[in-house]
Parts: structure tokens; C-alpha cells; sequence
């Protein structure tokens, strides 16, 4: 993806032209619904646990897809009282997320638009995460984000429902969110998104093309390698002028089992982690903000 913050503007003025009067707060949890998985899998990984992470990242591709999407939209939406209306706003999010991600160029990336009934990632490779493009839209949602605050500042809380009903509903939909990944996995391993049945099949790879995404470059004992994102060390050949530990795309043959020639590589800043890491604070800030507010509204109305 471009970064959390480049999703602000574009998703807040296109939710507003559609739906007038969306709330801020849901324009802005939509934009991180689609990261969800992947935020989740990164946590996962700092604890000590002993997991397939070909199947961690295998599930977290079929979670981030706009079907599982719209099923944790459901269930967000079930416990607000224009629940059609809330789901619709981020369902639209959603789908506009995927959408600006798909211009991006990503090696071995892609979005699920049309799963589980075509799992070919699609994107249209129109700009690097380091483009002109992404700082112009990063600034736009910086911009749009201050400009809005003093109507994020307004309370509505008695919009939401904690009936057990709307809980019951809510918990059936994100139990369908966490457990359908499980039956469409293997589409996944059959389509080799993110060639992650190339990289699992670690004893018939020589010959095979290969694309890895944000792999972590290093300089090993014997010459280049990247650290992929299953922890895995392949040498790498034909790519110089990388710092230890930067973030590297590449394009390449598998010359053995254990090594790639790069025909092509993007050598990856920061900013698009650092600028994500903000977006999901600011997001996490509003919801924290408006639930305090509400709690302190209520308790001074029960005294």
C-alpha cells in the first residue's frame, strides 16, 4: 500500500461525495481494515510461538481480500444503529483502499478484488511507495486530517448498540472473519500469490522466476542475500550499493535451490512504515478520543 495517511484524503472525499454526512471516524477505520491482517501477522510474529509462517502470511492474504473485508465490515456495522448505513461507508472505504493500492507498484503483490471466485492478485504498477505521487497524496491526507479535526470533535454517543443481539451478530461475523481463511488457504498455495508456494517448495526452486516484495536486504558471510519475510537467508546476485538492513523488492531467477540472480531491484526509505505507523495511531487516537469522551459524558449524566 502507498501508507495509512495517502488513504485519508482520497477516501474521506470520496466517501463524503457519496455518502454526505459520513462520519469521519468510520472513513478513517475503513482505511485500516484491509491492514488488519497484516498488522495482526506482525504481532503475531513478535511473540515467541512456533508457527508456519508460509501459512500465517497464506492466511493473512485471503483476510485481506474485499470478501473477508466486507465480513468484518458486517460485523463493525452490526453494533451501530444505522448499521446499513455504517456498512455501507465502510465497505466503500474498503474498496477505495484496495483500489489506490493496486496503482502501486508491488513486486510479488497484489490485491484480492474478485476471490474466492478468481484469486489473481490484480494492481496496475503505476507508482513506487517512494514516488511523487505517494508524498502528494500523503500530504493530502495530512491536510484533510487537520482541516476535519473540529468536526471529529462533535459527540454522537448513543449511536452504537450493545444488545446482546447486536453482540451475538458482531461475534458470529468476526468468528466467519477469522476461521474462512482456513477453507480458501489452499487457493492461495494454487495460485502462488506472493510466490508463496515458489518459496515453500524450497527443494525445486532452480529455473523458477521469483519476485519478493519489502524483503529485508543483508550482507552475508558469503556475499549478498535478503532476509525474507518467512526468515529465510537466499543469496542474491547482481544488486549492489544496498545498505545492511534496508528494505529491497526484487525481480530474479532462482539459479539454485538457494540463490537468485536479480534481473531487476527497488530499493525501499522508510517513510512509507513511518508514515503508516502515524496513520494508525491517528486512527487509534480518534477512536481512543471519542470513547473517552463518551464515557465521561456519560458518567457526569449518571452523577
Amino acid at each position: 500500500m502507498p501508507n495509512t495517511i495517502a488513504h485519508f484524503a482520497v477516501n474521506g472525499l470520496i466517501s463524503r461525495a457519496i455518502i454526505r454526512d459520513a462520519d469521519l471516524k468510520w472513513i478513517y477505520l475503513a482505511c485500516l481494515i484491509p491492514d488488519f491482517p497484516w498488522i495482526i501477522q506482525r504481532l503475531i510474529k513478535a511473540l515467541p510461538l512456533s508457527l508456519d509462517l508460509y501459512d500465517l502470511h497464506a492466511y493473512s492474504i485471503v483476510q485481506s481480500s474485499f470478501l473477508l473485508c466486507i465480513i468484518l465490515c458486517i460485523a463493525l456495522a452490526a453494533l451501530a444503529k444505522q448499521h446499513t448505513k455504517i456498512f455501507f461507508i465502510l465497505m466503500l472505504g474498503c474498496l477505495l483502499h484496495l483500489l489506490l493500492d493496486a496503482l502501486q507498484i508491488k513486486w510479488a503483490n497484489g490485491v484480492q478484488l474478485l476471490a474466492p471466485f478468481d484469486w489473481q492478485l490484480f494492481r496496475l504498477d503505476l507508482f513506487w511507495p517512494e514516488s511523487m505521487g505517494t508524498y502528494l497524496l500523503t500530504a493530502a491526507g495530512i491536510m484533510y486530517l487537520l482541516f476535519n479535526l473540529k468536526k471529529m470533535t462533535i459527540l454522537n454517543c448513543d449511536e452504537f448498540i450493545l444488545s446482546k443481539k447486536a453482540l451475538s451478530f458482531c461475534t458470529v461475523f468476526v468468528l466467519l472473519w477469522l476461521s474462512l481463511p482456513f477453507v480458501f488457504m489452499q487457493s492461495v498455495y494454487d495460485k502462488d500469490n506472493h510466490f508463496i508456494a515458489t518459496l515453500k517448495d524450497t527443494q525445486n526452486r532452480m529455473g523458477k522466476y521469483i519476485e519478493l516484495d519489502r524483503n529485508t536486504f543483508v550482507h552475508a558471510y558469503a556475499g549478498n542475500a535478503v532476509l525474507t519475510s518467512y526468515g529465510e537467508v537466499i543469496a542474491i546476485a547482481n544488486v549492489h550499493s544496498v545498505n545492511h538492513m534496508a528494505k529491497i523488492s526484487i525481480q530474479g531467477k532462482f539459479t539454485d535451490n538457494v540463490s537468485i540472480y536479480v534481473n531487476n531491484y527497488h530499493v525501499h526509505t522508510k517513510f512509507r512504515d513511518i508514515a503508516s505507523i502515524i496513520g494508525i495511531a491517528c486512527v487509534l487516537l480518534i477512536w481512543l478520543i471519542f470513547t473517552v469522551r463518551c464515557l465521561n459524558s456519560k458518567y457526569r449524566l449518571t452523577n
